[in-house]
């Protein structure tokens, strides 16, 4: 990933000089305020997210006693919720947070080719041999899954916060800060999902740096949440194959 991230952000910059995106109107009023509120905003869905993840198991148990199975995705329709009611509550526009027409197909294209050639490269520079096959159900489940996610995490995070940190802050720390909340917000799941030891799961949050600040990068680029949502989703499915 810290090979791949460098390697993406040309491919961006590449695409962004021959196929230039039009930049919109900063939709972010009030700057200061909705910046400090996004950390609020924010910070509230890490701590529910990290009771979620704790009592994930127990609640996803009783649940199919009941016939009902929820996966742990799901919990990101409920982040997105949350975020678009606080932006819409306090009468700020959904262009603010990414939400767009504008750079909507190029946002697109960008996207799937972005996708395209990270599949490629991790599939070149990958050890292991995979284990579920591109094609089968149980991967198209999953990449549908991980839809949730990867569209969840980039309205929330590139969209909601570091547009509004990025305002308030200038460009270097509203990216760097974004970046470094959106890594740690993995801890929980790293050191209680996945059973790693603290030590594994800084490191593993450490290494979501780089790809976090691609992220941001394209965010920063295309003003759209569309192409950094579309990669973010292959991402996550193409490593669990």
């Amino acid at each position: 990933m810290l090979l791949l991230s460098p390697v993406m952000a040309l491919l961006v910059k590449l695409f962004e000089e021959l196929f230039p995106f039009p930049f919109p109107d900063d939709q972010v009023k009030q700057v200061k305020e909705s910046a400090i509120r996004s950390l609020i905003i924010i910070f509230s869905v890490i701590i529910i997210g990290s009771v979620y993840v704790v009592i994930f198991p127990y609640f996803s148990k009783y649940l199919s006693t009941l016939g009902i199975t929820v996966e742990q995705s799901s919990i990101y329709i409920l982040f997105t919720v949350i975020v678009i009611w606080a932006v819409l509550h306090h009468k700020e526009s959904l262009p603010s947070i990414g939400i767009t027409k504008v750079n909507l197909i190029k946002s697109c294209i960008l996207g799937l080719l972005l996708g395209i050639v990270f599949c490629v490269l991790n599939q070149f520079l990958s050890k292991t041999n995979q284990g579920i096959q591109i094609l089968s159900v149980e991967s198209l489940i999953m990449f549908l899954q991980f839809i949730f996610v990867g569209f969840g995490e980039e309205i929330i995070f590139r969209g909601y916060l570091q547009s509004r940190l990025v305002a308030w802050l200038g460009l270097g720390k509203g990216l760097l800060i974004t970046a470094i909340i959106f890594s740690f917000f993995h801890l929980p799941n790293h050191l209680i999902m996945s059973g790693m030891n603290f030590q594994s799961s800084l490191i593993n949050c450490l290494r979501l740096i780089p790809i976090s600040l691609l992220f941001g990068y394209i965010m920063i680029k295309t003003k759209n949440i569309v192409s950094g949502s579309i990669l973010h989703t292959v991402i996550d499915w193409a490593i669990q194959l």
